[in-house]
């Protein structure tokens, strides 16, 4: 293990595992690079930053995710070479394309599956006949190392973004300034929105080295932050006073929670994607210790997100109830079989149980 640049002590990367991932990167003829379903700003700034890199060292790449983008995502550079799977549907081309790869980049999740029920199958029929090196660079708890052939896993890193940062740094030094500022910028959006405007996940200073040196380079923050958190359709805020409407709070838990049908999301007209962050504002409650967001999916069932602040372990909540995880304060699952009724229950339940060892 080695601290790498000695950029941040508290987040060693194994020097072997980097070695051979940056080794099968530069060697590969074509890099098929994934992100997680549903994407979100780490997501899609981890997979941009390194589709960007590897165009400038001059291999072959194409981004694969499933799911609609985040409306706040639309001026993300480079969000247009994304080949994006919706409702099952596979573009026209992408089974020939994952043929034709040599080399599969996973980034921001910890296991194949969480790329779709779509993207998994094609990978699985494809690595079953047709072996070739699978990468995975995430900062998510849990990795199913059994998927990934190389991979750098760091649970203690803010986003995905972090992580990359601290590998792609020193190797876009030097870039052309326009490039490097891609890259940066596309960074710097994954750590941004992944702590909530570093309001979870950010605890260590030395985070803010790696923001300066990504603004150094031409991140452009001020951009990133009017994009994600100021520039919000009418739509999104009416839906934003409905929730805030009717969400419950039970300040004898430490807990707020709110659901959404699809109904209701047709209803404000506003897509799955849209409701980035929502999940976050019953935080903005002085008594409110954890907040859940119930969102009933067409093909998952009730999809569920957590955040929390200080100890209110959020990740256990998901991984025991939901058959998912994350991080301490910011965590999600679904409940695939179930309905919302069903899941809020089960929600109830742990917290409350949680609440009583407390005492």
């Amino acid at each position: 293990m080695k601290i790498y640049n000695n950029i941040d002590p508290s987040i060693p990367i194994n020097t072997e595992a980097e070695a051979a991932l940056f080794t099968q990167l530069q060697k590969s003829q074509h890099v098929l690079i994934l992100g997680h379903k549903g994407p979100d700003g780490d997501s899609v700034g981890s997979s941009l930053a390194m589709h960007y890199y590897l165009m400038a060292i001059g291999v072959k790449n194409t981004v694969v995710m499933d799911g609609s983008f985040p409306y706040t995502l639309k001026n993300i550079e480079g969000l247009d070479h994304i080949i994006s799977i919706h409702m099952d549907n596979v573009p026209e081309g992408l089974q020939q394309l994952i043929d034709n790869t040599d080399t599969v980049l996973c980034l921001d999740f910890n296991k194949l599956s969480r790329t779709g029920k779509t993207l998994t199958s094609l990978l699985q029929e494809n690595l079953s006949k047709h072996r070739r090196p699978v990468l995975c660079i995430d900062h998510h708890t849990n990795p199913q190392d059994e998927d990934f052939d190389i991979l750098i896993s760091v649970p203690q890193a803010s986003a995905t973004c972090h992580i990359l940062a601290l590998l792609l740094i020193e190797r876009i030094s030097s870039f052309p300034p326009k490039t490097q500022q891609i890259i940066a910028t596309q960074l710097l959006w994954g750590i941004i929105t992944d702590t909530g405007r570093f309001n979870h996940a950010s605890g260590n200073p030395a985070l803010f080295e790696v923001v300066a040196d990504l603004m150094r380079l031409g991140a452009q923050k001020d951009l990133i932050v009017n994009e994600t958190f100021h520039s919000h359709p009418v739509s999104r805020l009416r839906l934003e006073g409905y929730v805030m409407e009717h969400m419950v709070i039970r300040e004898d838990l430490g807990v707020a929670y709110f659901s959404l049908t699809l109904d209701e999301l047709k209803h404000f007209g506003v897509t799955p994607a849209d409701t980035e962050g929502l999940v976050n504002k019953p935080l903005d409650i002085a008594s409110i210790k954890c907040s859940a967001f119930f969102r009933e999916s067409r093909e998952e069932g009730i999809k569920i997100s957590m955040r929390s602040k200080g100890d209110f372990a959020v990740n256990a909540i998901c991984s025991t109830c939901y058959g998912g995880g994350g991080h301490i304060n910011a965590a999600g699952g679904e409940l695939a079989s179930g309905n919302m009724e069903e899941a809020i229950s089960l929600f109830l339940q742990e917290v409350t149980s949680f609440a009583e060892k407390g005492k």
